[in-house]
């Protein structure tokens, strides 16, 4: 139990010499917390049905979801590439000073995953609302890289 609270963090296991590739991929799907997967997009689910009075229909609920998941899961991936060699001292089990996520890898997923965001929004939203998940992630990634 204690270790599912820890991964749900996104605290990770033990350090170890050497990682088995489970071990490495149970890194890869802890690089980002699940908790931030889910609070980020209830946050702007729950700005949207105020905004609009409403539910949106279910498909735009999860393509939203989605889009801003990824958005977020890329700005805690950045963050934590920014973060690697501070955390070799304060975390030192978390997946990239660990060694389980090697650190390209982690700046090539959050790459991909703020594009992943911004595909979805460009394509199945409007303009206005790629222009504002667009300055979400590029607040974000400042706040990551010099505001911290």
């Amino acid at each position: 139990m204690n270790q599912v609270l820890r991964s749900f963090l996104g605290l990770g296991l033990a350090t170890k010499e050497s990682y088995s590739l489970t071990d490495r991929l149970f890194g890869f799907l802890t690089l980002v917390p699940p908790i931030f997967l889910l609070l980020t997009p209830l946050n702007a689910a729950s700005a949207v049905v105020l905004s609009i009075q409403g539910y949106p229909p279910w498909d735009k609920c999860i393509l939203g979801f989605l889009a801003v998941a990824f958005a977020g899961g890329g700005i805690v991936t950045l963050n934590n590439y920014i973060d690697r060699n501070r955390d070799k001292v304060i975390w030192p089990e978390r997946s990239i000073p660990s060694g389980r996520v090697k650190a390209n890898i982690a700046l090539v997923s959050a790459i991909f995953f703020f594009i992943c965001s911004l595909l979805l929004s460009w394509f199945f939203f409007n303009p206005v609302n790629f222009f504002i998940l667009l300055l979400a992630i590029i607040l974000g990634s400042l706040y990551s890289a010099y505001l911290r």
